[in-house]
This record gives C-alpha cells, structure tokens and sequence, in this order.
C-alpha cells in the first residue's frame, strides 16, 4: 500500500502541473525520461541480483537494452525518411517486437515463482 502511495503521489502531481498550472513539453520529457532510467535501472538490479538462480534473468536486461535503444529513436528526433517515417513512428514499430519478449520472461519467472513458493503458500493456508 505504502508503495503504492509513494509512486501515485508524484505522478499525481506531475499530471496536476501539466493540466491545470502549465503544460511544459520538455518538462514533461524530463520527468518521463528520469522515471523510465529508474526503471531500467531496477531491472538491471533486479536481474544482477537474480542472475544465479533464476536462469533467465538476463531476459530483463536484453529488454533495458533494446528499449534504450529504441528510445534513440524518440529523443533524437529526425525528419521524416522518405517523407513517411519519422522517428516516432519508428520508435513505436521498434518497441512491437519486444512485446512478445517481455511476455515470455513473466511466463518464466510466474512459472519459477509458482514451482518455488507453493511450499510457503500451503504453509500460510494451515495457520
């Protein structure tokens, strides 16, 4: 709950400023920039910290990288190429095939989390 408090109460508030005091673009990619690097840099921790016993915990990382790299493509914007795609379009074909990626590594670590924590859910059932 806590947590969840700490993390709504800034984006509350950064939505506030742009709706209803000033709506400042380079503001707002700033604060989206800064929320998306400390995301990555949670699974980059996420996926050190688990590397020896959960096989696939690099699947993260390979994920930080390609995102990384498709953002290039969002903060340096270009003309468009060819007159028909720009970098945000380009951006956005980049980030489809990471879906399927990203998709696969939960239905791994769901799959671990399930096969390695059913002994400390059958014992809280009994209490």
């Amino acid at each position: 709950f806590i947590w969840g408090v700490v993390c709504l109460v800034p984006l509350l508030l950064h939505i506030s400023y742009l709706a209803f005091i000033h709506f400042d673009y380079g503001y707002n990619m700033a604060a989206t920039a800064t929320v998306g690097v400390i995301h990555n840099l949670w699974w980059l921790g996420w996926s050190f910290a688990n590397r020896k016993e959960r096989p696939y915990a690099w699947e993260p990382t390979l994920g930080v990288m390609l995102v990384t790299a498709a953002m290039c493509l969002e903060i340096l914007d270009f003309p468009p190429l060819w007159g028909i795609f720009d970098a945000h379009s380009l951006w956005h074909a980049a980030t489809i095939p990471m879906i399927p990626l990203w998709y696969r590594f939960l239905l791994k670590d769901t799959e671990w989390e399930v096969r390695h924590m059913k002994g400390v859910l059958r014992s809280s059932y009994k209490d």
